[in-house]
């Protein structure tokens, strides 16, 4: 195990975790917690596979709509996906702020998986509206309202 992976988070001089952090006791979840990438990277990465796969299954035959929006919209949204993680485990050490809460990483992982759910079922309003309040719903975490 390296030195930096030492759980709970310490502060940037080395003291108890930020007040307010989530007290969390499983290890592997306040790993995910301080590092939401660790979550998020790889489901953005099957997301961005399953966004390229359109082409080769509407050539084959197996899709029988063109998927140009949808491809558009989950690939966007794949490209959030890895922002939240990025920004959901850099932010707070940038702005020395206590990580994600539990609820919080799992609502967004709620929201963004659901917006990308609607863009595969070609609702494409209803995952506009989902990845908008995801991206609120991030945004607020931050402050921790």
């Amino acid at each position: 195990m390296q030195p930096d992976r030492d759980l709970p988070r310490k502060d940037a001089v080395g003291g108890e975790p930020p007040a307010g952090g989530p007290e969390v006791t499983n290890a592997p979840a306040a790993l995910l917690l301080r590092e939401p990438f660790r979550l998020l990277f790889p489901v953005a990465l099957v997301v961005t596979l399953a966004g390229v796969a359109l082409w080769p299954l509407l050539h084959v035959g197996w899709l029988e709509i063109y998927p140009g929006t949808m491809h558009a919209r989950v690939m966007s949204a794949a490209f959030v996906g890895f922002l939240l993680g990025f920004l959901g485990t850099a932010l707070p050490r940038l702005l020395e702020a206590s990580p994600l809460r539990a609820a919080e990483l799992a609502l967004l992982l709620a929201g963004w998986l659901g917006s990308v759910s609607a863009y595969f079922l070609s609702r494409t309003a209803t995952g506009d509206l989902l990845l908008a309040l995801t991206l609120w719903l991030f945004v607020l975490s931050l402050i921790h309202i």
